[in-house]
């Protein structure tokens, strides 16, 4: 449990090294180290930041039953998308310095999974599991709110999870 792969462009596994920690929740890149949500037990989740290889540097202990779904780094912030409580359910940015949640962006559906950002607009992926529409909702900061919805195109339950956008596509 709690590997971590590289890839290069063409699928071809060019590095991998384990953490040691339990599932990953979401996985996001600062620059010099990975951020890696792991559960740790039914609903308890933890932060931790990483080396490359695998080293924990730091952790952040989140309160008990805060279910996350994604992660994302910003450049100066460490972005989550919280599944549940479903009351709760958003996307929430913390200062990983101050471990103080300094922005909140509130998500269409109870389910948010995968988070990304593209320069302009912010994106996040809706699990299905309380009856959400499986969209990929595309959230512009500017005017604060949700502008578009992407459909998952596949007509079955597809639960997604990880979003990434590369400079020119979103993965």
């Amino acid at each position: 449990s709690g590997w971590i792969y590289k890839f290069d462009l063409n699928g071809a596994k060019v590095d991998s090294f384990s953490t040691g920690l339990d599932e990953s929740q979401g996985l996001a890149w600062d620059g010099s180290h990975f951020w890696y949500c792991a559960r740790v037990s039914a609903a308890s989740f933890v932060f931790y930041k990483i080396t490359t290889s695998g080293t924990v540097v730091d952790q952040i202990t989140l309160p008990s039953s805060n279910f996350i779904g994604g992660l994302y780094w910003d450049g100066n912030g460490l972005w989550y998308s919280l599944y549940y409580p479903n009351n709760e359910a958003a996307l929430y940015k913390m200062d990983v310095n101050t471990q103080t949640i300094v922005d909140t962006i509130s998500t269409i559906g109870t389910q948010p999974q995968g988070i990304t950002f593209d320069g302009q607009y912010f994106y996040y992926a809706m699990d299905d599991n309380d009856g959400d529409p499986e969209n990929i909702y595309i959230y512009d900061p500017a005017i604060e709110d949700t502008v578009g919805a992407i459909p998952i195109a596949d007509p079955i339950s597809t639960r997604p999870r990880g979003l990434a956008w590369d400079g020119g596509h979103l993965w």
